[in-house]
């Protein structure tokens, strides 16, 4: 998982990252998907955020929108670690 160029993107985002990406780490999918979306809802261009929701979508085996997730990047950085 990427924390690579994660934007200072204020407090309440900031914190739902983090707790999406402690979710994440100990396998709490639902809990990091919640999160990650949280942190979007927020501030929609964090791409670690959006990158991370890609892996936890991918690995709950929604993968057509994980690729969104992934394109959606390109949008905002085609050279994004990763992608």
């Amino acid at each position: 998982m990427h924390e690579v160029n994660s934007q200072s993107c204020g407090s309440d985002a900031d914190q739902y990252f983090k707790a999406g990406m402690e979710a994440l780490a100990i396998d709490d999918l639902e809990e990091s998907l919640n999160q990650l979306e949280r942190c979007l809802l927020e501030n929609p261009k964090h791409l670690s955020a959006r990158y991370n929701l890609g892996i936890v979508l991918s690995l709950l085996d929604r993968c057509d929108e994980a690729m969104k997730h992934f394109e959606e990047i390109l949008v905002f950085n085609p050279n994004y670690p990763g992608i």
